[in-house]
């Protein structure tokens, strides 16, 4: 099945900068391996939005995504607080 870019008004709606989304993208055809994936994703706060891209800023920096590759977009929550870790528990006496 061919793939079709989300629509202009879906993308405009979802995509606010400030909104956090996880855009599907297309990878580019030199990227492609045979049976490798096809797509992947990026989830961020949108930095910015013009005519041709999205920039997006996750954990590892931000990415500009060209438009006409945004297979799929939505919104989602902001991700879960992190938890601090327990120190390891004392062994027990006699070990």
């Amino acid at each position: 099945m061919p793939w079709k870019p989300v629509s202009e008004s879906r993308l405009t709606s979802i995509a606010t900068v400030g909104t956090r989304v996880v855009l599907r993208v297309r990878l580019p055809d030199p990227e492609l391996e045979p049976g490798g994936p096809h797509h992947t994703d990026v989830i961020g706060d949108v930095v910015s939005i013009d005519d041709t891209t999205v920039v997006v800023r996750g954990r590892r920096g931000e990415v500009t995504v060209p438009r006409a590759r945004i297979v799929l977009a939505k919104s989602v929550p902001p991700p879960p607080v992190r938890r601090p870790r327990r120190p390891p528990a004392d062994p027990p006496f006699g070990r």
